[in-house]
């Protein structure tokens, strides 16, 4: 799974629900997830901030 999503803790107007990867390996772990995989990020043009993509792979055994 991808996420690519602000890395912000509060939301503003134009993005109400931000989901920091901090909070993204919180969730992760809680569900019993794979933890999420940082790959890249970029400054965005408009928030404060970063965008961050990250990838929750499940291995097969």
């Amino acid at each position: 799974m991808l996420i690519v999503e602000y890395d912000l803790e509060r939301g503003s107007v134009w993005v109400p629900h931000p989901l920091s990867l901090a909070k993204l390996q919180i969730l992760c772990a809680e569900l019993g997830w794979p933890a999420p995989q940082k790959l890249a990020e970029h400054p965005p043009r408009y928030q404060r901030g970063m965008i961050s993509s990250a990838l929750i792979a499940w291995v097969e055994s």
